[in-house]
C-alpha cells in the first residue's frame, strides 16, 4: 500500500514540475528576443540619435516642399553618419549634430568602378574625395528595406558647395549628387511621426 501511494505522489510531483516549467518558459522572454526599442526610439528614430529632422517632417528648401516620407540610416558601428531622407523628387542627407549639416540632392544613375575613384567629373563638376566609411544601412519607418545592409559611403566635394555622395556594396552603388543647405534656408512645417499616419 505504502509503495502505490509513493507512486502516485512521484507522478503527481512529476506533473505539477513539468506544467510549472512550461509557464515558467511561457512567462519568461527568449533570452533571443532583444527588449522593445524604448518608445521615445520608435517615434523619433532620428531626433534620439542627434539629428535635427525627423522622418515625417515637412521642409521647405530654396522654394520647394520636402515631405520626408521615407530614409535610410548610416551608422558606423553603434554611431551615426548621415540618414538619407527621400521625398517624392529630392533626397535630403542629413548629418547629426550642431549645426546640422544639410544636402539637398538627386538621386543619378553612375556606373563606378568598386571602389569610388578619389576624384571624378560629374555633370561638368570635379569632386575629390572627403572621406569614406563602411556603414550599415537601416530602413526608417515604413521604407522598404535597403538593397544592402553594410556599405561603404563615398562622400566627394566640389567647387560652390557641390556634394556628391556614393553608397556601394559590392559594384552596385547609389549615388546622390546636390548641393550643401544653409540651415537658414530651410523652414520646417512640422510633421513627424504623426505626418506619416
Amino acid at each position: 500500500m505504502s509503495l502505490l501511494v509513493a507512486a502516485a505522489v512521484s507522478v503527481v510531483a512529476v506533473s505539477v514540475g513539468g506544467w510549472l516549467a512550461v509557464r515558467r518558459r511561457r512567462a519568461e522572454p527568449a533570452a533571443s528576443e532583444a527588449p522593445p526599442a524604448p518608445a521615445v526610439e520608435r517615434e523619433r528614430p532620428l531626433s534620439s540619435r542627434g539629428f535635427r529632422v525627423e522622418l515625417g517632417d515637412v521642409l521647405e528648401i530654396a522654394g520647394q516642399e520636402l515631405w520626408l516620407e521615407r530614409g535610410w540610416l548610416l551608422a558606423e558601428g553603434d554611431q551615426p553618419v548621415m540618414a538619407l531622407l527621400f521625398s517624392a523628387a529630392h533626397t535630403l542627407v542629413v548629418e547629426p549634430g550642431e549645426p546640422a549639416r544639410l544636402t539637398l540632392a538627386r538621386e543619378l544613375e553612375l556606373e563606378l568602378p568598386a571602389t569610388v575613384p578619389s576624384a571624378l567629373e560629374v555633370g561638368g563638376v570635379r569632386f575629390e574625395r572627403a572621406r569614406r566609411l563602411p556603414v550599415t544601412v537601416t530602413a526608417l519607418g515604413p521604407t522598404p528595406a535597403p538593397p544592402f545592409d553594410e556599405a561603404v559611403i563615398t562622400e566627394l566635394r566640389g567647387l560652390a558647395g557641390d556634394v556628391l555622395y556614393v553608397l556601394g556594396h559590392q559594384g552596385f552603388c547609389k549615388a546622390y549628387q546636390g548641393r550643401a543647405v544653409q540651415s537658414s534656408d530651410v523652414t520646417l512645417w512640422g510633421g513627424g511621426q504623426s505626418t506619416l499616419e
